[in-house]
C-alpha cells in the first residue's frame, strides 16, 4: 500500500448542456467516489478540460495567429 496517482487523457463529451452520464467529468467523479467508498484517501481529484492546438506547420499556425 502506498501513495499512486492516476492521469487519463482523452477526447468525448463532457460538461454536455444537459444532463448526461456517459460525460467525462460525470463518470470522473463517479470513479473518486468508488475509490473512497472502497476506502482510499483521494488527496486530489480534477478534471482538467484542454485546447488542443496543432503547430506541427509553424508556418501555417503563424500566418493565421501572427499575420506579418
Amino acid at each position: 500500500m502506498g501513495n499512486y496517482n492516476i492521469t487519463i487523457s482523452g477526447v468525448g463529451a463532457h460538461h454536455s448542456a444537459e444532463t448526461n452520464p456517459d460525460d467525462a467529468n460525470v463518470l470522473a467523479a463517479e470513479f473518486v467516489e468508488l475509490l473512497k467508498a472502497r476506502g482510499h484517501k483521494v488527496t486530489v481529484a480534477s478534471f482538467v478540460q484542454v485546447c488542443h492546438e496543432d503547430i506541427s506547420d509553424p508556418d501555417a499556425y503563424l500566418k493565421k495567429y501572427a499575420p506579418e
